[in-house]
C-alpha cells in the first residue's frame, strides 16, 4: 500500500521530539521498520475509512493532505511509543494519550464539518490556514 498523508520521517520526528533515545528507525527502536510501515498504512487506511463517508479518498487537496499528515503521523507516533514505552516501563503511556487525543480531535473536527478539507467540486481549500507543525511546538524540556 502506498501512504498518501505521512512518512517513516515524520514519525520518527515525533518521537525525537519526546528526547528519548534510540528512536532512529535504523538504528535500533525496539520495533521493526516493517511493523512501524504496517502501523503507518493501519493508521491512514483507518483514516480514509472515517472520511469515506464524506470525501473522495485518498485526499489530494494539499492543505488537506497536510492536516492528514499531522493527524496521521500523531497516530501512529502514539502507537510506536505505546509499544516501545510498554516493553521498557510499565503503565500508560501520558505521551501516546497526549497524541492520540490531539489528532482524534482534528479528525472529528473534519467528520462533524467544522473543518473541511477541500471542496469536492472545485478541489479548492476550504481549510483554515493553520501551522500545524509549529502550533503545538514545545521545547524538549517541557516533556
Amino acid at each position: 500500500m502506498a501512504l498518501n498523508y505521512h512518512q517513516k520521517e515524520d514519525v520518527e520526528a515525533l518521537l525525537r521530539a519526546t528526547g528519548q533515545q534510540g528512536v532512529d528507525f535504523s538504528k535500533g527502536v525496539p520495533i521493526p521498520e516493517a511493523d512501524i510501515i504496517a502501523h503507518m498504512e493501519d493508521t491512514e487506511t483507518r483514516v480514509d475509512l472515517q472520511l469515506k463517508a464524506i470525501y473522495t479518498v485518498p485526499i489530494t487537496d494539499e492543505e488537506g493532505v497536510r492536516m492528514l499528515k499531522f493527524i496521521c503521523a500523531r497516530f501512529t507516533a502514539a502507537t510506536v511509543w505505546r509499544i516501545a514505552h510498554g516493553r521498557t516501563i510499565q503503565g500508560p503511556s501520558q505521551k501516546a494519550q497526549e497524541w492520540e487525543e490531539e489528532a482524534q480531535r482534528y479528525m472529528d473536527m473534519i467528520l462533524s464539518g467544522q473543518i473541511i478539507i477541500g471542496d469536492p467540486i472545485t478541489g479548492a481549500s476550504k481549510v483554515k490556514k493553520v501551522d500545524y507543525e509549529n502550533q503545538f511546538s514545545v521545547g524538549e524540556s517541557e516533556w
